[in-house]
């Protein structure tokens, strides 16, 4: 950072996307952003971005099925790398908050999928309300790595979209895997698109198969830091880009 940094900052940004660096972005490329920015203000996404290194044909290309799996494989806390918005028929990624995460939990006998989008309220799932009925899990497909889950329980019975939802469009097939990194592999979550990955129409728009539309990457120690900001624990307000 430049001369007049807040040296409180420096470190704390340093240490929230040190987390994210060991999956989604060079740890390398990473500190050397920090290092010339020299603006006490600079958006720590904006950072981030600068040092990726993945993109989603990396992924893509890269992931490999694991050959076996058990449930607490699946278990840990992820980036989800390009959550799709169905409004559009383009499909951009819709959630790139840069506190955002999503956890996989084995709770009750369930592999619970809960999540967070980076500000407060946004959280949900079992992990954090353990009698919500928004509560999708990854049940058994295809395979020791393959499984399926449905969002239909985040859609509100009136919603435009719940009788697609009810016919399926929200169930998706996850395949458990890794992906390269330079001289390391990292542990990945594949996402099919909407209907297994059959495509189909969602809404307003008709959406082709696909079986790799998105990723999430797991990150390690992220829920320290997730779980310090929930609370209060030493977090600045600063920081974060709503």
């Amino acid at each position: 950072m430049g001369a007049g940094a807040s040296t409180e900052k420096s470190a704390q940004e340093r240490k929230s996307y040190g987390n994210l660096a060991g999956a989604v972005v060079s740890a390398k490329a990473l500190r050397a952003a920090l290092d010339v920015a020299g603006d006490d203000d600079v958006s720590l996404y904006a950072l981030a971005q600068k040092a990726t290194t993945f993109s989603r044909d990396d992924l893509a290309r890269t992931f490999t099925p694991l050959a076996t799996a058990t449930e607490a494989d699946w278990v840990g806390t992820f980036v989800d790398c390009f959550s799709p918005d169905y409004d559009t028929a383009e499909r951009p990624p819709w959630d790139m908050h840069c506190w955002s995460r999503r956890y996989v939990d084995l709770n009750e006998g369930e592999l619970q999928i809960s999540g967070y989008h980076g500000t407060a309220g946004s959280e949900w799932g079992r992990r954090f309300d353990k009698t919500t009925d928004v509560n999708p899990v990854l049940a058994a497909g295809d395979g020791p790595a393959a499984r399926v889950t449905s969002f239909l329980c985040k859609v509100p019975a009136d919603a435009p979209v719940r009788a697609d939802a009810e016919a399926g469009a929200l169930e998706f097939v996850v395949t458990l895997g890794t992906v390269a990194h330079k001289s390391t592999r990292t542990k990945c979550l594949r996402w099919s698109t909407v209907y297994k990955g059959a495509g189909g129409k969602f809404g307003a728009f008709e959406f082709p198969p696909q079986a790799d539309e998105n990723f999430w990457v797991m990150v390690e120690g992220a829920e320290e830091v997730i779980g310090g900001r929930m609370e209060g624990d030493g977090y600045d307000d600063d920081f974060a880009e709503d």
